[in-house]
């Protein structure tokens, strides 16, 4: 995977987390997924954004050997790369708390890396051309 793959990557978990926030509107409190097929709905959708970002942290992760993420050691990859592992195998235990608490407390972090993690991308593409 080159810097422009990478940077593919990087572009859909900065979608991605857009998303969850915007699907974040309404909810205030980890009951509000509970409240109403609307909640559920929102919790599902977040659910597979997260499943995504995951995802594409995976693909960063195996083709830079690790190296890539642990400049920004900031966010817990390991973490991030197992809670797509979870959803996707054992969606079940989607649990609106945590959901609920991971975008309160992981997302903006999450956002800001990867907005640096871009930025350096970016520069180093420019520095190699």
């Amino acid at each position: 995977m080159n810097d422009r793959q990478i940077a593919g990557n990087l572009d859909r978990i900065a979608e991605y987390v857009d998303r969850i926030e915007r699907y974040f509107a309404g909810i205030e409190s980890p009951e509000g997924f509970l409240a109403s097929v609307d909640g559920n709905k929102t919790l599902d959708a977040i659910g597979m954004m997260l499943v995504s970002v995951g995802e594409a942290v995976k693909r960063i992760d195996k083709v830079t050997e690790g190296k890539f993420l642990e400049k920004f050691p900031e966010i817990d990859w390991r973490g991030v790369m197992r809670t797509r592992d979870i959803l996707t195998h054992h969606y079940e235990k989607l649990d609106h708390e945590i959901v609920f608490h991971v975008r309160s407390h992981h997302i903006q972090p999450l956002r800001r890396a990867i907005e640096r993690m871009r930025k350096e991308t970016s520069d180093t593409g420019e520095s190699s051309a």
